[in-house]
């Protein structure tokens, strides 16, 4: 009896809707158009080409494994070939210190023997500076304020350890931090000279404490040439191109093998499939209101509507890239037989 009554609804629902068929002709023809028109929009701006912008974060859909070219792993090796293992002297340090503190003590001395008209032994080294007159521009504090900014700079450069290459760029910061202190002196211009004989000086008495181990570097070199891979892997959902980002010739080779390229393509297709059954809702919806059909078709074709709509906006994010196509359109084909069951047995 149930199925006798179920076939008569049935039957009287089709020869309703037949009366309506050129209408719904019209309706699936504009759905089915308007789906077209909009894979081909995808596949035109959106499509994965090499060497192009990607217009979205490109997702890898299955894990992958690969072997890094030849020519990456030489710059890899490389790379490690530019890292070398120092031993620091400190007793270098030391003997330096040292012998720039005895510079500036001799200095001190030398100027308390010019203040004082004495007489003055021209020593061979050169550690009188320059013009024994520029000594008397000059006092005591102006040298020790030199000292100390000299000795501070040398002791933080010496506990990190200075190379030879390094003195040249040690003596310019030595020699511009005493441009910010004696430039604004009462007797600026003598001590700029001062500091001209004192750099001078310097540079003979400066030496390096930092040399290259060999040992220790080729030891460090074979450890991370052997730690160096020669495959690498990729998880699954990894970005393997981000958004604006050039889809590199490698990068679109990974694309191709793990099938992303194809399943973003079934992703277009998909979405296509939804924008032709939100078009065939709502223009379903518009036609139900104007004939006047019961509030509970339209009610139903509001929340399809609606339903198509989510799955539009949700098929665009990352998340939903990794579920897969037969999930995804199992689900189209869910609506639409919702869209078929309110057709025939509402």
């Amino acid at each position: 009896m149930y199925f006798l009554n179920l076939f008569s609804k049935i039957k009287n629902r089709i020869a309703i809707y037949k009366a309506k068929l050129p209408i719904l002709r019209n309706i699936i023809l504009i759905s089915f158009i308007s789906g077209i028109i909009y894979y081909f929009y995808l596949l035109l701006f959106f499509d994965i080409k090499p060497n192009s912008i990607a217009k979205f974060n490109i997702v890898l859909f299955k894990d992958y494994e690969g072997v890094i070219d030849e020519k990456q792993y030489l710059e890899k090796i490389q790379d490690v070939y530019k890292i070398k293992e120092y031993d620091i002297d400190n007793n270098i340090a030391e003997k330096v210190i040292y012998d720039v503190n005895n510079f500036f003590d001799f200095q001190i001395e030398l100027l308390k023997k010019v203040k004082s008209n004495q007489k003055v032994k021209i020593l061979e080294n050169n550690q009188n500076v320059g013009d024994l007159k520029l000594l008397k521009e000059i006092n005591v504090e102006d040298i020790e304020l030199i000292r100390r900014i000299v000795l501070e700079m040398l002791e933080i450069e010496y506990k990190k350890g200075i190379t030879l290459p390094e003195v040249p760029f040690i003596l310019s910061k030595i020699e511009e931090q005493l441009d910010i202190y004696l430039k604004e002196a009462k007797n600026s211009k003598y001590l700029q000279k001062y500091k001209e004989a004192v750099i001078l000086n310097l540079a003979k008495l400066i030496l390096p404490n930092k040399f290259v181990n060999i040992t220790k570097t080729l030891e460090k070199h074979i450890e991370m040439i052997n730690k160096i891979p020669r495959i690498y892997s990729l998880k699954k959902g990894s970005v393997i191109v981000k958004k604006g980002q050039n889809i590199s010739d490698e990068a679109f080779k990974i694309i191709n093998e793990t099938k992303t390229k194809d399943y973003y393509r079934q992703k277009f297709l998909l979405s296509s499939i939804f924008v032709s059954i939100f078009f065939f809702l709502f223009l379903s919806f518009i036609y139900s209101i104007k004939i006047k059909v019961s509030n509970i078709e339209i009610y139903y074709l509001s929340f399809l509507l609606f339903f198509s709509l989510i799955f539009i906006v949700l098929i665009d994010k990352p998340f939903f890239y990794l579920i897969p196509f037969w999930t995804t359109f199992f689900f189209a084909f869910f609506v639409g037989g919702f869209v078929l069951y309110s057709i025939v047995f509402i």
